[in-house]
């Protein structure tokens, strides 16, 4: 019986610390993601560019332009902290983090929240720039 409860144990015990491992996973960067068509044909690239920024404010991220074509964009919550660069034309944009705080970011590895964050806010990017196409 006592073997039971050891064996009861250390199944515990890895379960655990898989749980643990699945916070981080692989860094989620947008890459070359498509403006729509009817969006790029009748918007330049910085209205496109103030669609993304107000995006991006509207979701709790700072945003800073750096020089027309980017932004550099900061969301804070809790005790957690992260920067993303956001490059952008008429007819793409990209996101990709810059750095963080308390999110466990180590050999291309992250908290799962920043990447959940990333991918609401490229969401809401493209269905923003969907809308436009259409107005």
């Amino acid at each position: 019986m006592g073997q039971v409860w050891r064996k009861f144990g250390i199944i515990l015990v890895m379960v655990a610390a898989f749980a643990s491992c699945a916070r981080v996973e692989p860094v989620y960067n947008v890459e070359e993601d498509v403006v729509p068509a009817g969006t790029h044909q009748k918007y330049s690239s910085e209205q496109i560019g103030k669609m993304i920024a107000k995006t991006a404010i509207e979701k709790g991220w700072a945003v800073n332009e750096v020089k027309p074509g980017q932004l550099h964009c900061t969301l804070k919550w809790r005790e957690h902290s992260a920067t993303a660069d956001i490059t952008y034309s008429n007819k793409e944009y990209s996101i990709e983090l810059d750095s963080s705080q308390n999110l466990k970011e180590s050999d291309g590895m992250i908290h799962r929240k920043y990447n959940q964050r990333v991918r609401d806010l490229q969401n809401a990017i493209d269905k923003k720039l969907s809308q436009a196409a259409y107005n």
